[in-house]
C-alpha cells in the first residue's frame, strides 16, 4: 500500500495555471486531461506532435472570443447566420477533438436549420458554458503539456 500511494504522487506533476477570471491558481496530474477532448485522436490529427497540437489549442483558445460573439445571442432574424457561425465552431471544435462541444454545435445547427428558435435558445446558454468550460481546461492542459515540449 505504501508503495502504491508513493507511486500515485509521483505521478502528479505540479502545474500551477490561471483559470479564468478569478485568477484561481490549481494543481492537477500530469496525466489529467479536459473533459470532452479526445487528446490521442488530436495528437494523431497533428502526427503525434504534442508542440503542434498546443499551438493549434491555443490558436482555438484565442479565437474563441469571437466566435462566441457570433452565437450568443440567436434571434429568429438571425437563424440562418447563426447555423452558418454554429457550424464553423462545431468545425474549429472538432479541429481539437473537442467532440463534445462539436456534438453540442451540430444539434444547435440543426434546430436552427428546422427554424426551431425555442430549441436553439434553450440549448444555446448551456453550450456558451459548455464552450467556456472546454476553453479554460485546455488553457490549463496547455499550461500542464508546455513543460514536455
Amino acid at each position: 500500500m505504501k508503495n502504491w500511494i508513493k507511486n500515485i504522487f509521483s505521478k502528479e506533476k505540479s502545474a500551477e495555471t490561471k483559470t479564468g477570471k478569478d485568477e484561481k491558481i490549481v494543481s492537477r496530474p500530469a496525466d489529467w486531461q479536459p473533459d470532452g477532448i479526445y487528446i490521442n485522436e488530436g495528437l494523431q490529427r497533428f502526427g503525434n506532435k504534442l508542440a503542434s497540437y498546443l499551438r493549434i489549442m491555443n490558436l482555438f483558445c484565442q479565437g474563441l472570443p469571437e466566435l462566441i460573439e457570433k452565437v450568443k445571442e440567436p434571434t429568429e432574424d438571425n437563424l440562418a447566420d447563426y447555423a452558418v457561425s454554429i457550424h464553423g465552431l462545431r468545425g474549429s471544435c472538432l479541429g481539437i477533438s473537442a467532440n463534445l462541444c462539436a456534438e453540442k454545435a451540430m444539434e444547435l445547427e440543426l434546430a436552427a436549420k428546422a427554424g426551431n428558435f425555442d430549441e436553439v435558445c434553450e440549448k444555446n446558454v448551456e453550450f456558451l458554458k459548455l464552450l467556456e468550460k472546454t476553453a479554460s481546461e485546455i488553457r490549463e492542459f496547455i499550461a500542464i503539456k508546455e513543460k514536455e515540449v
